[in-house]
């Protein structure tokens, strides 16, 4: 994942008039991330915004900005399935994929589990995908924004991360 840093060179470079190729070979980024960054929807909200970042987002993901407050229960909720039975694997583009593992001779756990990541996330679809014969449960959802809501995501085993 590219550094906030990054994208505002990109950008200063793109303002001088610069083509692709040339803020690439400058900013040291490939000329595919370049080009994708311009053809992106957030290219437009991010070159109008003084700060390099739409108000009210995330600097991190670059999202709205999350409000833990409103999701106390459910958030609280989810982050121990999280810290107990979950992981986040990174995928392409910067996106992290959330995979829950539950036992489906619990069904009211699994459908509490759904529940509480579409509460967190609510734009996102949540799935559910059954393994093992059908005994084990995975509840799944994608998001570039994993990372900003569960911060104990990182390398090691998660019992020795701080929290």
């Amino acid at each position: 994942m590219r550094s906030l840093q990054e994208l505002r060179r990109v950008q200063a470079l793109v303002k001088l008039g610069l083509n692709d190729c040339a803020v690439a070979r400058l900013a040291c980024i490939p000329r595919t991330t370049v080009r994708d960054w311009r053809r992106s929807r957030r290219w437009a909200q991010l070159q109008h915004s003084a700060s390099g970042l739409p108000p009210d987002s995330c600097t991190r993901c670059g999202h709205p900005a999350h409000d833990f407050d409103k999701l106390a229960d459910r958030y609280a909720y989810l982050l121990g399935l999280y810290l107990g039975d979950g992981y986040i694997v990174h995928q392409r583009r910067g996106v992290y994929r959330l995979t829950i593992t539950l036992d489906a001779k619990y069904p009211a756990i699994v459908s509490e589990c759904r529940e509480a990541v579409e509460a967190v996330l609510p734009a996102g679809r949540v799935g559910v995908q059954f393994r093992h014969a059908g005994t084990c449960a995975w509840v799944v959802n994608s998001s570039k924004q994993w990372p900003c809501l569960l911060p104990q995501h990182g390398p090691g085993k998660k019992h020795e991360r701080l929290i």
